[in-house]
């Protein structure tokens, strides 16, 4: 559960990556299916060099939530876990 839309896709986004021999039609899943997630999150500034202005007003979109990739697919630790402050904590549900 999590009120940051960025943040619940990157957590969707490393248990699919971490899936062995993902597949769509016949194009295995690679690393660059993230490029949105950097957009998103660091919209005020994207790696694109994109300006995000919706309301055409001359003012860009801030980050629109957080975006990172957990430790490895064992742990599945992220900033929020690992007690480093702000970021996304994924919990086990048991």
């Amino acid at each position: 559960m999590s009120q940051d839309p960025v943040a619940i896709e990157s957590v969707v986004f490393d248990f699919i990556s971490s899936e062995p021999e993902m597949y769509v039609g016949n194009q295995c899943f690679n690393g660059n299916q993230d490029n949105g997630l950097h957009e998103s999150a660091l919209a005020d500034n994207p790696p694109s060099g994109a300006k995000y202005d919706p309301e055409n007003d001359g003012t860009n979109l801030k980050s629109l939530g957080v975006h990172e990739h957990w430790n490895n697919s064992k742990d599945k630790k992220y900033s929020g876990n690992l007690g480093k402050g702000k970021g996304i904590e994924l919990v086990a549900v048991k």
